[in-house]
């Protein structure tokens, strides 16, 4: 599905769903080593339930070492940071834009 057949509107929601899902992301605390892996395993769960729901929809959402990249709806975002920063930068160029591309 193509950002032309989804009406921006439904777009934007997705963008509010994935910011909500961000902030519930468990911080790193340098202090604490069991929080990078805590961390990691969140984010592991964040693909999974994204690509499971966006199955009929051609999304791209990875990592490795050299960052994240994130695309959903013909919007196409990456970061250096990992993904949780591709899904931001996603959902800023979502919003900037309108929903609209």
């Amino acid at each position: 599905m193509s950002a032309k057949t989804v009406h921006p509107a439904t777009i934007l929601a997705e963008a509010d769903r994935l910011a909500e899902r961000l902030t519930k992301l468990p911080d790193i605390n340098i202090d604490t080593p069991d929080s990078f892996t805590t961390h990691r395993e969140a984010v592991a769960e964040l693909v999974a339930e994204l690509m499971a729901r966006e199955a009929a929809r051609p999304t791209t959402c990875r990592a490795n070492w050299q960052g994240g990249v994130f695309a959903l709806y013909g919007f196409r975002a990456t970061s250096t940071s990992g993904l949780p920063g591709a899904i931001q930068n996603w959902i800023t160029q979502v919003r900037q834009k309108g929903g609209e591309k």
